[in-house]
């Protein structure tokens, strides 16, 4: 009786049938036998492979990018800043979902803060359809706005204030799974492609060699150019090097 458990992450956001589709690897070289049909030789070798290797395509690009594709839900207890911005740590926001203030850090829900006085600020996704009856948002911060009240703003974000400021948001690059950039789904693929032929040619990082093959040099990170193009308007370098302000990150 053939059983097959799947090794591939919930977070690898490519199919077995798309890579096995750019692979030319037709579907009975990896799929599952009917039951009670055992597995032909070799297939679930390959299987697993291929599930082992879109798991690391995976994770190279979001290492890369430095955030996640599909979007993943975080919570963070911030300081206070002397300012009505909040810049979370992880990005780009998708959808701020709860923001709670409260100086004895108890966060009850007396301290939610009414969501229309947010503003998630950024850049306008390229990606929206003209279709698209209002702006998709890709978020770097969130402002509160400010109303004139001085008890709104000014004792909100009191610099003297440690942790008083609980946010829950979303930060990736797409909303689920149909969402994501193709052009994110292609370097991945890629990267699987890559990998996958590597094992029979150990050249394929290598960009020269000396006459006698005494001196090689590799490509950066083992990553083809091909590659880094297509992640390369995905990077955030607007923050690169210095410090967010939060100081508890954890998924939720």
């Amino acid at each position: 009786m053939a059983t097959y458990t799947s090794i591939l992450k919930p977070t690898s956001f490519l199919t077995l049938q798309e890579v096995a589709e750019w692979l030319n690897i037709s579907s009975d070289k990896y799929a599952v036998p009917a039951d009670p049909a055992p597995f032909p030789k070799g297939v679930e070798e390959l299987r697993r492979l291929l599930e082992r290797l879109i798991n690391v395509s995976c994770d190279k690009v979001e290492s890369i990018l430095q955030t996640r594709v599909v979007a993943q839900p975080y919570e963070e207890i911030h300081d206070g800043n002397n300012a009505n911005v909040i810049v979370p740590s992880k990005w780009p926001i998708t959808e701020v979902t709860e923001i709670k203030i409260d100086y004895n850090r108890n966060y009850g829900p007396e301290t939610v803060i009414d969501l229309q006085n947010a503003i998630l600020r950024g850049f306008a996704d390229k990606r929206q359809l003209p279709s698209d009856v209002s702006i998709r948002i890709i978020g770097n911060d969130i402002a509160l706005r400010d109303d004139n009240k001085d008890s709104f703003i000014g004792k909100i974000f009191s610099g003297s204030v440690i942790g008083a400021i609980k946010i829950k948001y979303k930060a990736g690059w797409a909303k689920d799974v149909d969402d994501i950039p193709w052009d994110l789904k292609q370097a991945a693929t890629l990267l699987v492609e890559y990998y996958y032929f590597q094992r029979s040619n150990r050249d394929l990082n290598v960009t020269s060699k000396g006459i006698r093959g005494e001196s090689y040099t590799k490509i950066k990170d083992g990553v083809p150019d091909t590659v880094m193009e297509l992640l390369e308007p995905y990077i955030d370098h607007s923050l690169a090097g210095f410090e967010k302000s939060q100081t508890n990150t954890f998924d939720i």
